[in-house]
C-alpha cells in the first residue's frame, strides 16, 4: 500500500512538472510509528502522544536531510481510499503546498489500516529534501 500511495503522489507531482519523490524505509519507519500511535490512541494529531513533531520524527530517522512537512489525515476505507486521500489533500491548501513541495526529494509513509479493534484509517507522509 506504501508503494501504491507513493505513486499516487507521483502521479499528482509529474502532472504539474515536478519531480517524483523516493520512498524511504527509514523515514516510513517513523511515518508508520506516527499513524500507529494515532490509530491506538485515537487522535489525529501532528504532535505525537510522545510530544514529538515531524521534525523529530524525521531528525530520529537518522536520514541526512532537511524537512519540509507532514501531511496525516485519518481517512475513509474502501478500495479506493489511498486516492480519496491524496484528493483529499489537493483539496486543502496547506496539505497541497506540501505534497506539491518543488524541495521534496523523499518521503516517507506509514498508513494503519482499520480493523476489528481500530476503526478508520490513518495516513502519514513525511516530506524531505534529501542533503
Amino acid at each position: 500500500m506504501k508503494i501504491k500511495l507513493c505513486e499516487y503522489v507521483n502521479i499528482e507531482r509529474s502532472n504539474r512538472s515536478i519531480k517524483i519523490v523516493n520512498l524511504n524505509d527509514d523515514l516510513s519507519f517513523q511515518a508508520q510509528r506516527h499513524t500507529d500511535d494515532m490509530q491506538i490512541n485515537n487522535f489525529v494529531s501532528h504532535i505525537g502522544s510522545d510530544g514529538s513533531d515531524y521534525v523529530k520524527r524525521i531528525k530520529r530517522s537518522n536520514f541526512a536531510c532537511n524537512p519540509v512537512g507532514e501531511i496525516i489525515l485519518k481517512g475513509p476505507g474502501g478500495p479506493n481510499c489511498l486516492k480519496v486521500a491524496v484528493n483529499h489533500w489537493l483539496s486543502s491548501p496547506p496539505h497541497r503546498e506540501i505534497l506539491l513541495d518543488y524541495s521534496a526529494t523523499t518521503i516517507g509513509i506509514g498508513i494503519s489500516m482499520r480493523n476489528e479493534k481500530y476503526k478508520g484509517n490513518y495516513f502519514c507522509i513525511l516530506f524531505v529534501k534529501q542533503l
